[in-house]
């Protein structure tokens, strides 16, 4: 019962209600052992002992003390290992899933390599279990895939997507929101390195499919939303500013609506995102006016919640000075841009590429 009960509240994100569930659990698994209950059913015992670990160690790496989720992840595989030395049926698959989560929390981590590792043996072992089209072997591909993306290997991460979409279409339908999750994966990498036509069609598809599930609550307003972004970002690219804007209205539409209420910062950011965002597709068109509202508008937001000296913040003061400089008052541009290139020397260092790039805007602003 503990068990369940903490799996609910890790389901609703209250993960130190969940901590304390699981803790609970272990206790009662341990007495239970105390009991004698361990020479009688062991692979089962050892079983449950994995499955509590494993679940203790999600909660702590959801509030962050990684290296203690580490210690508890690596238990629970070890128990898990040794359950299926004692030829308990569902051990594979324990062991798989905690390989997986291993995973996830070396990529979280920014260590590719063994995130890598972690996940090539997680998918042995599922691809052995269940064969190479279950929803497991789906489930680690994705996170391969995003790991070859942040490491910048697009064909290896665009390889793996595809296996992905292969699979959901075929074991959920086309229209299945995760076949619509897959899609933005797939137009943000289309996106990075090209060719936008693909990005774009990608994107419409997974718009399409996320509006049909929306009716059924299995997609947010707010999944929408970030697909909408996204597309408006590749259109803006494509030097289709028009229909970029309004994919950033109905974007920026669904955000306030749904935030109206929030106080998360991170929420609210995501907002002056794609205000800036719709401001820099203005400046493309020529609407100066419009984009100066956009820029006023997310540069006081950032202020306020990240502060004046924040890199965010000198983004859109960036965008500002190219704003003052294409109207032609370059001196108000040029000081714009040394305060800009102030918080970026001091926020990212003299190296940064960002540092290199601001230089560049102040040379063809003199």
């Amino acid at each position: 019962m503990c068990l369940k009960v903490g799996n609910a509240h890790f389901r609703l994100r209250d993960f130190d209600a969940a901590l304390r569930s699981f803790n609970d659990a272990q206790l009662f698994v341990v007495r239970e052992d105390g009991e004698g209950g361990k020479d009688a059913k062991r692979g089962a015992r050892l079983r449950l002992e994995g499955q509590i670990m494993n679940n203790i160690s999600a909660s702590k790496a959801r509030k962050g003390d990684h290296e203690s989720a580490m210690d508890e992840y690596t238990l629970s595989l070890r128990l898990k290992k040794e359950g299926l030395r004692n030829g308990h049926r569902d051990a594979v698959t324990d062991v798989a899933n905690t390989l997986h989560n291993i995973g996830v929390l070396r990529h979280d981590l920014g260590e590719y390599d063994k995130a890598h590792e972690s996940y090539r043996q997680a998918l042995s072992l599922r691809v052995e279990k269940c064969g190479v089209e279950d929803l497991s072997v789906a489930s680690t591909l994705v996170r391969v895939g995003d790991v070859y993306f942040l490491e910048g290997n697009y064909d290896r991460a665009l390889r793996s997507y595809t296996e992905v979409l292969n699979i959901w279409k075929k074991r959920m339908g086309s229209m299945d929101p995760a076949v619509a999750s897959i899609l933005h994966k797939i137009g943000l990498l289309y996106y990075r390195v090209g060719p936008y036509h693909r990005a774009k069609s990608v994107l419409k598809q997974a718009i399409k499919i996320k509006k049909d599930c929306l009716a059924d609550k299995e997609v947010t307003r707010i999944d929408i939303a970030s697909t909408y972004h996204l597309l408006g970002a590749v259109l803006t690219a494509m030097g289709l500013c028009d229909n970029a804007i309004k994919c950033f209205k109905t974007a920026l539409r669904i955000r306030v609506k749904a935030f109206a209420e929030s106080e998360s910062s991170a929420r609210h950011l995501s907002i002056l995102t794609t205000k800036l965002a719709m401001g820099e597709a203005h400046r493309l068109m020529g609407n100066a006016d419009e984009a100066m509202e956009c820029f006023r508008d997310v540069c006081e937001g950032r202020s306020r919640r990240l502060g004046f000296g924040h890199e965010s913040t000198a983004e859109v003061m960036k965008c500002n000075a190219l704003l003052l400089a294409e109207s032609g008052n370059h001196a108000a541009a040029v000081n714009l841009l040394l305060k800009v290139l102030e918080i970026q020397k001091s926020r990212l260092g003299a190296d940064s590429a960002l540092v290199a790039e601001t230089l560049t805007h102040l040379a063809g602003s003199y």
